[in-house]
């Protein structure tokens, strides 16, 4: 072949690389924004009440006009803490219970934390007169996986979230980040349930799965771009490889001949 000829064909081999490179690494800008279609729903879903499962960490506190009495439950609370210092709690053991001072064992998972404070308050009564019970948890989180600026554990200190807030605190999704079919995955008294959720849809605000509970794992796809580019990656570099030899090869001919 003359060198003419092996001109062309390094021409064409990097034609078809630049071109490959440049087809899978466009993306479509509508693929891109939220909440570009529908409108948002008028009776959005209010916050679904928390519930107890196991693992979880709860702080319970007792007031009282018999402050001797309750005080075993607010011995997390250090000298010069108020009610809003970080503190710790209460385990949800394996068996679903919680377990406290002077009432002994409290079953919790499966109620909210409005219905423990009231199981709490009404075990308490044969021991004080007329118990405030405060239950709160302390050990809300989720997780955010997939094609986001920096997946993680999120802690929740209000324990309320929702998906876009949960994505926005991890630095957005990146540009290649499935929009259309986010997955949030939820353990229901000991079963995996799956929500698929389409952010570019304004009423996903209404959709079972966007308010996110304590230990839910919302992942992020990468879009077919990204796949195809994961699919063809080992490709590419292959063809990296065997044209830098062609281009080396024909370089030693010419200085040989």
């Amino acid at each position: 072949m003359n060198v003419s000829g092996l001109n062309w064909v390094v021409f064409r081999v990097l034609f078809f690389f630049i071109s490959t490179a440049i087809f899978f690494s466009c993306s479509s800008p509508k693929d891109v924004i939220y909440l570009q279609t529908g409108v948002i729903p008028s009776g959005v879903n209010p916050r679904n009440a928390l519930k107890c499962q196991i693992g979880d960490e709860l702080s319970v506190r007792v007031y009282s006009i018999n402050h001797e009495v309750v005080a075993p439950f607010n011995t997390f609370l250090k000298e010069g803490e108020n009610e809003t210092s970080p503190t710790k709690g209460y385990l949800v053991s394996e068996s679903s219970e919680l377990t406290l001072p002077l009432i002994g064992s409290v079953k919790a998972v499966g109620l909210t934390l409005d219905q423990l404070q009231d199981t709490i308050g009404q075990r308490l009564l044969g021991f004080v007169k007329s118990p405030i019970v405060s239950v709160q948890m302390l050990n809300f989180r989720v997780t955010v996986l997939g094609d986001v600026a920096k997946p993680g554990v999120i802690k929740v200190a209000n324990g309320h979230i929702n998906v876009l807030e949960a994505i926005g605190s991890c630095g957005d999704m990146n540009i290649t980040g499935l929009r259309s079919d986010v997955m949030v995955v939820r353990n229901m008294d000991g079963v995996q349930k799956e929500f698929h959720l389409d952010l570019t849809d304004k009423a996903t605000f209404s959709k079972e799965g966007f308010q996110l509970q304590q230990n839910d794992i919302v992942y992020v796809k990468p879009n077919l771009t990204k796949r195809r580019d994961a699919q063809i990656s080992s490709v590419r570099t292959t063809m990296l490889i065997s044209l830098t030899s062609l281009i080396l090869s024909t370089i030693i001919l010419i200085f040989i001949k």
